[in-house]
């Protein structure tokens, strides 16, 4: 009797860190939730830019950047650090034009589009989430051929840097 007394009161204790952990998944799922509704919003929301010629050129650029709706997965690792890892995949969406003139930049109907996928990776560190990468891939010609990841690391790297220069860190 003294031992299933002292094992019931030892169960909520062993049962403790269970409830708690996932009391933390569901802040944590919450708190990611938002971070993607900041991309969406943030990248959606966003001025177009007007960028000047670069050296050597003569010609003006005008982009405006969207998103369709952002998809998004949290995952546990088996880090103490970082106990949940979290992707949001969305599309760069740009229009531009480009234009020999300011002005003309400014008021010319849009000439090109294009969709590139992102993904960006946070980190749940410290009860927040942590900005870590975002990578892109421009979409292939062949629908069997995966496509080929790459890492924006600079605002400067076009428009896949727009897209990068608008997500929360």
């Amino acid at each position: 009797m003294v031992q299933s007394i002292s094992t019931l009161l030892f169960l909520p204790t062993l049962l403790m860190p269970l409830m708690s952990h996932s009391q933390t998944d569901e802040t944590a799922l919450k708190q990611f939730e938002n971070v993607v509704k900041t991309i969406e919003q943030s990248i959606n929301e966003s001025a177009e830019v007007i960028a000047e010629p670069r050296p050597g050129s003569s010609e003006w650029w005008r982009r405006k950047v969207t998103t369709q709706a952002v998809q998004f997965d949290v995952k546990r690792t088996d880090s103490i650090v970082t106990p949940l890892a979290g992707e949001a995949l969305f599309s760069c969406d740009t229009q531009a034009v480009k234009a020999q003139t300011q002005e003309d930049a400014q008021t010319l109907p849009f000439t090109f589009s294009s969709k590139t996928a992102c993904k960006a990776a946070y980190a749940y560190q410290d009860k927040k989430w942590v900005f870590k990468k975002m990578q892109c891939a421009y979409p292939t010609s062949n629908p069997s051929r995966s496509p080929s990841w790459y890492e924006v690391t600079s605002p400067s790297n076009g428009m896949t840097g727009r897209c990068l220069s608008l997500l929360p860190k």
